[in-house]
């Protein structure tokens, strides 16, 4: 909520991330974070998240729930969830994911979805080019759903 250039520093932000290794290959973790915002929003966020690979084979997901209070409006929640499985090749990664996301609990029809499927190809380490297709569905019938092709290189800096 609070853009680096924008930030007032009026308020101080919480937060806190733990993670355990359960076994080789899978941890699980939850965070909280909490900040009222340049709009007056406190927001109290929560969060699961889980990792598992095994050998070629990569599962992460996360489920979040964030308690907004404005000072000057009705206090809302939205929460989202991800799980996104990705298997690696050589210099290939396939990769299936779903989104879904509330942004606001008090409405009854207002969740989105997102169905990607991805094909990442490495050209070196920090070199990735990325193929994605994404179809993007909503509850709400006043929103059109829509589909998108993504095409992208990525060139990732700094320590490694």
């Amino acid at each position: 909520g609070n853009p680096g250039s924008l930030d007032m520093n009026a308020n101080t932000a919480v937060g806190g991330r733990v993670n355990a290794a359960v076994i080789h290959g899978l941890s699980v973790g939850a965070s909280y974070f909490r900040e009222k915002d340049n709009s007056d929003v406190m927001k109290n966020s929560f969060a699961l998240h889980l990792l598992c690979d095994y050998g070629p084979l990569n599962l992460q997901s996360e489920y979040a729930y964030r308690h907004n209070d404005p000072d000057a409006g009705g206090i809302y929640n939205d929460k989202g969830w991800y799980g996104q499985l990705s298997y690696d090749a050589g210099k290939w990664t396939l990769a299936a994911r779903l989104d879904w996301y509330d942004p606001n609990d008090t409405a009854s029809i207002n969740d989105i979805y997102r169905y990607t499927g991805a094909v990442n190809y490495h050209f070196a380490h920090n070199v990735v080019g990325k193929l994605e297709y994404d179809r993007n569905e909503f509850d709400d019938p006043a929103k059109q759903d829509y589909n998108e092709v993504i095409f992208a290189i990525v060139v990732a800096i700094g320590d490694l």
